[in-house]
């Protein structure tokens, strides 16, 4: 069976999604579509809105096959790691086909950029590392230099657009793995990634859906029916639910012990820790912390790894060790599973149960973080099974 594969987060799931999971399979020729989705929290660090199993049910609802979790240790790292990570899973997948939207969608040749980095990596990192010795900050370093080595023969090759640098990521990772795909961009409708509000009448971005929710507004009119339902009467995470746990630890903890945790450089333990006894909220202390060389995103992900207390030696483990966490599925989903579980090189995973010792231990830990606030400890990865439809 041919199968076509999807990198989501479904934060929630939308219309535009639902857009590219039509035009995935129709467009591939397909017959399977496989999506790694994000687990519960999220790649610019932050709790996703609903639960993984919600987002599920979501995707299969719209046509998804297979939903695969991608673990902790790449769903919240920067799109390099991210895109690594899903990139990985749907090689041992045997995908044929990676389809992504982005903001100029097929105007830009994916394969061709990456084969040209990949042919001048070498002067790539000496121009970025004279940047970041003058003390420019990495991402933008690395946009700098694109533009300075590119612009006169691919223009229109923004990596200032998130979805463009995630596409770029993808075809990358796709470059080198072992069995690259077909790469297959869509053109975004309707809403741009960040848009703070909706404009159009069936097309909003998930920052303004998720604001509409979170506020208590309608939303009706850009996400699916399906995800209508699973909103009814359920828990909205946000940042601000997990303020008192962040804060507790920033209280607490000394700078040292902070310094030794994932992500957290420079010295930038001391002003979290200080930023901390002024602010009252999460939101009044990331915009005390935040600075150019410092984003909203960075700094989430460096809460994130406060809280989990991730260290640089477990992160490295389990990024060493991946594994396939089957979601949900539908007969089709698992005939397909049926028919490539013996090949995979990774663990598969139904159960955490029946898991190899170790490997799912960071995924637990997120899962109990992200239900803490709720006092739902018991929804967890041993009582929540496959999702079948």
């Amino acid at each position: 069976m041919k199968a076509v594969g999807i990198i989501a987060e479904f934060n929630p799931f939308h219309n535009g999604h639902r857009f590219i999971l039509n035009h995935a399979k129709h467009k591939s020729q397909a017959e399977v579509l496989i999506v790694v989705m994000s687990g519960n929290f999220l790649q610019r660090g932050e709790p996703a809105i609903i639960t993984k199993w919600q987002r599920t049910k979501a995707a299969l609802a719209a046509g998804a096959d297979l939903v695969i979790e991608l673990p902790f240790v790449s769903a919240i790292e920067s799109a390099e790691n991210f895109a690594l990570g899903a990139i990985n899973l749907l090689h041992d997948f045997r995908c044929d086909t990676l389809c992504f939207g982005t903001e100029k969608g097929e105007a830009l040749p994916y394969d061709e950029l990456a084969a040209f980095y990949h042919q001048n990596e070498d002067s790539f990192n000496l121009i970025i590392k004279k940047k970041l010795e003058n003390n420019i900050p990495y991402g933008i370093a690395v946009t700098q230099t694109w533009e300075e080595l590119t612009a006169s023969r691919w223009p229109t090759f923004d990596l200032r657009q998130p979805n463009i640098l995630l596409g770029f990521h993808y075809a990358l990772a796709n470059h080198i793995g072992e069995n690259p795909m077909e790469l297959l961009p869509l053109n975004r409708i309707g809403a741009n990634h960040n848009d703070a509000t909706a404009t159009d009448e069936s097309f909003a971005s998930g920052t303004a859906i998720r604001q509409l929710l979170l506020r208590g507004e309608k939303s009706d009119s850009y996400i699916p029916l399906s995800t209508q339902t699973l909103l009814e009467g359920t828990d909205l995470h946000s940042w601000e639910d997990y303020w008192p746990l962040l804060h507790y630890q920033l209280c607490i903890q000394s700078p040292e012990n902070i310094a030794k945790l994932h992500n957290i450089v420079e010295g930038i333990e001391y002003r979290l820790i200080a930023c901390a006894k002024k602010a009252s909220s999460f939101a009044e202390w990331l915009s005390q912390v935040k600075t150019k060389r410092y984003t909203t995103n960075r700094i989430q992900r460096m809460a994130l790894s406060i809280l989990i207390q991730l260290t640089e030696d477990e992160f490295s483990y389990h990024q060493q060790h991946p594994y396939h966490h089957v979601l949900g599925m539908t007969k089709k989903g698992q005939a397909y599973l049926g028919h490539y579980k013996k090949v995979l090189r990774y663990p598969l995973i139904s159960t955490f149960s029946k898991a190899p010792a170790g490997i799912t231990n960071l995924d637990e830990r997120a899962t109990t973080l992200y239900q803490l606030p709720f006092n739902k400890l018991d929804d967890n990865d041993y009582t929540n099974g496959v999702i079948r439809v």
